[in-house]
């Protein structure tokens, strides 16, 4: 039986408020949507009915009100260049609005038809490379390994948003005005890059990657729990999803990095300890 630590739950409960608000923040509707969805399934164990009454509901709410709710941040935001808080509360008083109600519905017809798979913006991709655009090769490639280098050791560095929106609007996918993400992500980088051929070499190995950096996260933290649930899970969360290759590499280098750190760390103040003396598994205490 699963007992119930109401300090812990109190705890809990306040990181999470303060992580959802956060997210709420970014102009992205997945980063809401995978808290809810990570704490349903964390609370599933202590309250089970009650997640099993709510959750389906508050999924329908969030993709109801997030296509509107984002839309009106990246305006406000990211086009308009106004505080994050600012334009977070427009988007409150819009959803508030009953006279905004046909609107919410246009941008949840548009999200639901032609945003919430990215298939719609693949096969644009595939109109226009190769027939109006070459293969890009290992252009892609050099543009993430460019994200690598801290601006403080090159001042000049190109901006990495813009290197990845840059054949996003080539191929016409989105225009310079539009407020919308519509980077690329692994399927279509690799197609970008080389064809179907390119789809398979960078599936396999971001398969491989992924995998790899989940089995050392177990065998530097003491298993799954700690070591693929909470750190694996932490650092490397882009790899759900995935991302355009700029900024996939960077979290990946830099995570990988981080991942060490925290261990180092960890292992000098004995919070870990070697379980076997023949073997590398630690136990987190």
């Amino acid at each position: 039986m699963v007992k119930k630590n109401i300090v812990h739950l109190f705890f809990g409960g306040g990181v999470f408020v303060i992580n959802f608000m956060n997210a709420t923040l970014t102009g992205f509707k997945e980063s809401i949507i995978i808290n809810v969805i990570l704490l349903g399934f964390l609370a599933f164990p202590y309250f089970k009915k009650t997640i099993l009454v709510l959750f389906l509901p508050c999924i329908y709410l969030l993709l109801y009100v997030l296509p509107t709710f984002t839309t009106i941040i990246r305006a406000q935001s990211w086009v308009q260049g106004k505080p994050k808080e600012m334009a977070r509360n427009q988007a409150y008083q819009t959803l508030l609005n009953e006279e905004n109600d046909q609107r919410i519905i246009d941008n949840n017809w548009e999200f639901l038809t032609n945003r919430f798979s990215e298939t719609g913006m693949f096969t644009v991709y595939l109109k226009t490379v190769p027939q109006q655009h070459s293969y890009y090769a290992f252009d892609i490639l050099a543009d993430a390994c460019y994200a690598l280098i801290p601006r403080i050791f090159w001042e000049e560095k190109p901006n990495t948003e813009k290197l990845a929106m840059e054949r996003v609007y080539r191929s016409g996918v989105a225009q310079k005005s539009s407020p919308v993400s519509a980077k690329t992500r692994p399927v279509t980088d690799g197609y970008l890059s080389a064809g179907m051929t390119g789809v398979f070499i960078y599936m396999l190995i971001y398969g491989m990657l992924a995998q790899a950096l989940c089995n050392i996260a177990e065998r530097l933290f003491g298993g799954y729990q700690f070591g693929c649930i909470i750190i694996f899970n932490s650092i490397f969360q882009q790899l759900w999803r995935g991302n355009t290759l700029e900024f996939l590499l960077n979290n990946i280098f830099y995570g990988y990095l981080l991942m060490l750190v925290i261990h180092f760390a960890l292992k000098q103040t004995k919070s870990l300890q070697r379980l076997y003396e023949n073997h590398t598994h630690h136990s987190f205490l």
